[in-house]
Parts: structure tokens; C-alpha cells; sequence
């Protein structure tokens, strides 16, 4: 299909009939209610699988090297002034069969039902592309934006010193690490979605081809929270707390964060079950309200005077 081919007007039509259904709440079609019924896999809340590795910034070394003064060994304090970040430290999210401690939590996505579609457009022949928005502004159950939550845990090698700059020479280094859960909420996001239409046994489906997911990381539009839980002493504990906040909140860490979620939502996984929600719905669409989309059908007809290259094809894959 060459891009600059004239719109498919039919499929216009098609989604446009689409749209209709799954903006309006008071139907069984609408599309939060789509998402949060989806199952096999379950979209919401969304389980990530695997283990997201992110490594700490630079400036993360000064909030490091105050764990490790707190914790220099006692068999070393005769023999050194302090301990240092000798490096920045590692930050990684997992679900609790990775990072297991008690009180760990699924590593998952809330909210993804909290969307709302834009019109879709057919930019060229049969592509298509429409904007969903996942926002608080609206009243359904999770409107909140999209909440990414999970299990941190951070690993940060430590060195003892005597200038509290530098490593001292042959001093034995040692490790700490943190462990705890974390939420971080985009208050606003957007994906763009482009599609094509095809036929198949007489049926009319579409592809989702990419999803572009998009969200600013700026402090107004998120909210991070962070506890941990592997550190008892409560003066450690309001060390770890900040260091842990402060490695969320690092620039790096939070595009970092956010590609690892545009990666999850562009999978082909997960471009392939939100198709099959668009074409089951369609399907389900046409068989309920045949009479009102044919009476629709004809409307648009007469004032378009155009059929498009779907003339003869049934909406949504009837049986033609």
C-alpha cells in the first residue's frame, strides 16, 4: 500500500462506528471497561515480567557515600576515617521472584483502563492512526494516570578512606544493599496508535503496528513513592529512604524508566491483543446493532457519494 494513496473512506466509516461505541460510557463497548475486562494476559493491573536494570547516575555518589560512612565496618575504623561510594550504585525493579524480601510486591502497570481515545484518522489508503490519553481527569475507578509499582533494589559498593574523596589504597571494600517497593505515577501520558486494515476469510480486521507511548517526567507531572524494607536501624533507614527517592528521581533513572514502559506497551505482544479488543469489539458492534450501523452505512454514502475500495465488503467482518 503506497502511503500517499487517498484515504479509504469506508474505513473511515468503519472506525468511525468504532469510536462512537467505545467513547460512550453508558455502553458495554466503552474502552476502559474493554481494558479492565481483559484477560489472558490481565491489562489491569498489567504484570511486567523480567527484571528492569537501570544504572545509577554519577551525581548519586554523594547520597552513596553516606550510606557507606554509616556503615564502615567496625573492623576497619581504627585504621580508616570513613567509608565511600567507590562507585555509583546499580538500581534494578523485579517483581518478587527476583527481589525477594518480605513485604515484596508484583511488579506491575495500574491504570492502563484509565484511557481515553481520540478520534482515529485514516491518514493514507488503509492506515490508520488514533491518540489514547491516560490522564486523572476522569472519573473511572482508576483515574490516576498510569502507576508503574514494583520492587527496588539498589547495590552500592562501598570503599574505606581517609580523605573521604578517594578510595585509601589496599582498603578492603564491602557492599550495602536495599531493598524496598516503589510507585512511580505519569499523572498524564499519551499513545499514539497506527494501524492497517486488512481482509481475511472475508473478514475485515486491523493491525496495530506500533504504539508510541509518551509521558513528561517532570516532577509537576509525577509522583514517586519510595519505602525500604530491609533496613531496621531508623537513622538508616531515613538514609536509605532519601538515597532510594533520589535514584527514582534522577533525569537518567525516569527516561530510563520510561522507555523500559514504551518497550512494554510496543511489544508485539501487546499490539497484538489490543487488535484482537478492537476487532472482537467491532465484531460484537455490528451483530448488536446491524439495523443502526447499516441505517449509518447509507447516511454516510449519501453524503460522501463515495464508497471506497471497501465497496461490497462488510463492516467489521460480517459475512458478506
Amino acid at each position: 500500500m503506497d502511503h500517499n494513496d487517498p484515504p479509504d473512506l469506508y474505513l473511515q466509516l468503519l472506525l468511525n462506528v468504532l469510536y462512537k461505541y467505545m467513547t460512550n460510557p453508558a455502553t458495554d463497548f466503552y474502552l476502559p471497561k474493554l481494558v479492565a475486562g481483559q484477560t489472558n494476559p490481565t491489562y489491569e493491573p498489567y504484570v511486567i515480567d523480567g527484571e528492569w536494570s537501570l544504572a545509577g547516575a554519577e551525581e548519586l555518589r554523594t547520597g552513596g557515600s553516606m550510606i557507606c560512612f554509616s556503615t564502615l565496618p567496625e573492623s576497619m575504623s581504627g585504621e580508616y576515617n570513613q567509608g565511600i561510594a567507590s562507585v555509583a550504585p546499580h538500581l534494578s525493579f523485579a517483581g518478587p521472584s527476583r527481589i525477594r524480601f518480605d513485604g515484596a510486591i508484583p511488579f506491575q502497570v495500574r491504570g492502563l483502563s484509565n484511557v481515553q481515545i481520540g478520534q482515529p484518522r485514516v491518514t493514507s489508503g488503509e492506515t490508520a492512526t488514533a491518540t489514547a490519553t491516560f490522564s486523572g481527569d476522569t472519573s473511572w475507578p482508576h483515574a490516576d494516570g498510569i502507576t508503574v509499582q514494583g520492587n527496588y533494589h539498589i547495590h552500592q559498593p562501598c570503599c574505606p578512606s581517609n580523605d573521604g574523596v578517594t578510595c585509601a589504597p589496599g582498603g578492603p571494600p564491602w557492599t550495602e544493599d536495599g531493598f524496598g517497593t516503589f510507585s512511580i505515577t505519569f499523572k498524564s501520558s499519551s499513545a499514539t496508535v497506527t494501524g492497517t486494515a486488512h481482509t481475511q476469510d472475508r473478514y475485515l480486521l486491523l493491525d496495530v503496528n506500533a504504539i508510541e507511548f509518551t509521558a513528561s517526567t517532570d516532577e509537576h507531572n509525577t509522583a514517586v513513592a519510595v519505602t525500604i524494607n530491609t533496613i531496621t536501624d531508623p537513622k538508616l533507614r531515613d538514609y536509605w529512604d532519601s538515597y532510594a527517592n533520589e535514584a527514582i528521581r534522577q533525569p537518567d533513572t525516569m527516561k530510563a524508566i520510561l522507555d523500559h514502559l514504551r518497550d512494554v506497551l510496543n511489544r508485539e505482544s501487546t499490539r497484538r491483543d489490543i487488535a484482537k479488543v478492537m476487532n472482537d469489539t467491532l465484531k460484537k458492534i455490528v451483530e448488536q446493532h446491524a439495523a443502526a450501523i447499516e441505517t449509518e452505512r447509507v447516511a454516510w454514502r449519501a453524503r460522501s457519494g463515495a464508497v471506497g475500495r471497501r465497496k461490497g465488503k462488510p463492516i467489521g467482518g460480517g459475512q458478506g
